[in-house]
């Protein structure tokens, strides 16, 4: 069916429109405008990183990795900076303040540190401590920053994890699979499996939902999942951003409108930002 555009002349339309036409035509180009605005919603908009500064000045390596492949995250209080340096084979907790400075080790009764979070108080490290620098699986730890005895987390080995912002959750990672427990280890329960290799655990700064990246040990390609925190909606939402190459690695702004995450091609990695997506799952109830 072919519809003219009405136009308004002295209050009638021309061309002897019939009103329900009109309204037909109506109700067109608000779905239209409807569908526009839902489509801007979802577009990312071009974001910059306005300055690089160098923090830095001691020459040590800041990979740090968690295990063999998997770096380690840097974490901050607002004030400081903690991540791992390598140092003569073994992996070192250390501290530097956000504008820069000297960097500073950490007190730990670990001679090899891996770094996974922060307690959402900014008072605690989550921490490994590993046998070996190549250790794949470690057990986990509640480090004090201001000094103090590190508490054992659960009796489980883990090769990434990380606390819920709401101070409820612990998501860890081993071998192929995603664990859910309480903040201390206790009350486990498996909700992924069989994926892939895990790591990389992100929560959403409302603690609704995780996302991790998986690794395909095969074809060593990564992608981007989701589970809510009751272990219910597991995805894959890389997919849904039709990006060419893979993506790993990702962080929550702390508004949680853009998530940032590494993009890589054979031309090179750079860094990409999607709004928060307005076509995934409502948040669970408080609670959850």
């Amino acid at each position: 069916m072919l519809l003219r555009s009405p136009v308004a002349r002295g209050g009638r339309f021309s061309y002897g429109t019939p009103p329900g036409a009109a309204l037909l035509v109506l109700l067109v180009t608000l779905g239209l405008g409807l569908g526009t605005w839902l489509w801007l919603g979802w577009q990312a908009p071009p974001l910059e990183i306005g300055q690089f500064v160098r923090l830095t000045q001691d020459g040590h390596d800041k990979h740090g990795n968690l295990s063999d492949g998997i770096p380690s995250p840097i974490v901050t209080d607002g004030t400081r900076l903690y991540f791992v340096e390598s140092r003569a084979g073994f992996s070192d907790l250390v501290q530097v303040l956000a504008t820069g400075g000297e960097v500073l080790p950490i007190p730990s009764p670990f001679r090899n540190v891996r770094l996974t979070g922060i307690s959402p108080d900014r008072t605690h490290l989550l921490v490994g401590n590993s046998e070996s620098p190549t250790a794949p699986e470690h057990s986990s730890y509640s480090l004090p920053i201001s000094g103090g005895s590190a508490r054992r987390l659960g009796d489980f080995q883990a090769h990434d994890a990380s606390w819920s912002p709401d101070g409820l959750h612990l998501a860890y990672a081993t071998n192929d699979r995603l664990i859910l427990a309480k903040s201390d280890g206790s009350a486990t329960r498996e909700v992924a499996q069989g994926l892939g290799a895990i790591w990389w655990l992100c929560w959403s700064p409302d603690s609704a939902r995780l996302r991790f990246t998986v690794t395909q040990p095969k074809t060593q390609t990564n992608s981007i999942w989701e589970i809510a925190s009751d272990g219910t909606h597991l995805q894959n939402v890389s997919r849904d951003w039709n990006l060419p190459g893979d993506q790993c690695c990702g962080s929550w702004t702390p508004d949680q409108r853009y998530f940032v995450f590494q993009s890589s091609l054979w031309s090179g990695i750079s860094l990409k930002a999607v709004p928060r997506d307005i076509f995934h799952f409502d948040n669970p109830s408080p609670g959850h």
